[in-house]
């Protein structure tokens, strides 16, 4: 029981089967006894159940953003958006770059590395010996170490754990390996354990729908797709630099840059090939669906792309 965690799930057309050994949603088995308030043969049939699976957690998360999606397109006419961008020279009059930006909803990630180390730190010492820095216990439970040649920050946790965030990757990458020589001189050995990095840059929305089917047939040699394991189409840069994942209600997510005016450069030449492959405006209901189901669905893709370190979700 205290493994999992109690959810309020509605389902559309898709009962739970609730029997006598427990319930049963699609392959997954819910031991326990049989649910008096569980009505199988209900179109709208709402469960209330100890989750202990993760998986299961996400596969709800996205069938309830699919329910309400597909709900909220039922009412309403599109909505088109306030005024209209040339997307072939978005960002070339720099005095309107912020209703832009604020427009598409772009917007940017820092660049972080994360290192795991064998040793611990004490962060009172560290905090005292070490320049530029800052400890608030009460705070936060790190050591904040500022960079000022690389425009960074890193944060040192107790646990052997370095977080550096900065405006490049490059620049990240640097202030970590310069934190680590500072660390060896106070005779700390910090053997690396693990080493990683964000992979999702940048985010925007277009003020329409996308058809990436047709995407995919204009452009088969920089498109991967596969509609049966992810509701997006991986779109690589001809430098095979950026990556995109651009999903059919016009969200798109930027990754493997490695600076800011790369991410912008990307973005630009990617604006006029998502013009022309349109499909349609979203509708009063489906903008208002939006406001509730979307962020939890975005957060949860970017998750999962976060975690696929190798790429695998990209390109399956």
């Amino acid at each position: 029981m205290d493994r999992g965690w109690r959810m309020l799930f509605l389902q559309q057309n898709r009962p739970a089967l609730n029997t006598s050994d427990g319930i049963i949603y699609g392959n997954a088995r819910i031991p326990g006894p049989r649910c008096p308030e569980t009505d199988v043969t209900s179109a709208v049939t709402i469960v209330t159940l100890m989750l202990p699976f993760r998986q299961l957690y996400s596969e709800i998360l996205l069938q309830a953003h699919r329910y309400l999606l597909g709900e909220a397109s039922k009412k309403g006419d599109p909505v088109g958006p306030d005024s209209e961008f040339n997307f072939n020279a978005i960002f070339d009059d720099l005095s309107k770059l912020a209703e832009v930006e604020k427009k598409i909803q772009l917007l940017y990630r820092p660049f972080i590395c994360i290192m795991d180390f064998s040793c611990r730190f004490n962060l009172y010492e560290l905090g005292i010996l070490m320049p530029d820095t800052r400890f608030e216990p009460a705070c936060h439970p790190s050591v904040t170490v500022r960079l000022h040649n690389n425009f960074a920050q890193v944060k040192i946790y107790a646990g052997g754990k370095m977080v550096a965030t900065a405006l490049t990757a490059d620049a990240a990458r640097s202030a970590i390996f310069r934190v680590i020589r500072m660390v060896q001189e106070m005779d700390y050995k910090p053997d690396i354990k693990n080493f990683s990095k964000n992979v999702v840059h940048a985010s925007f929305c277009m003020p329409f729908k996308l058809d990436l089917k047709l995407m995919a047939k204009n452009h088969s040699e920089q498109v991967t797709s596969n509609p049966e394991k992810r509701p997006f189409i991986t779109y690589t840069t001809e430098n095979a630099g950026v990556r995109f994942a651009i999903f059919p209600t016009g969200y798109v997510l930027v990754l493997h840059s490695s600076c800011h005016t790369e991410t912008r450069e990307a973005i630009v030449a990617l604006l006029p090939i998502l013009a022309k492959v349109q499909n349609g405006y979203p509708t009063a209901g489906e903008l208002q669906g939006s406001e509730t189901s979307d962020m939890t669905y975005k957060l949860l893709w970017e998750k999962k792309l976060e975690d696929d370190k190798e790429g695998l979700l990209l390109y399956s």
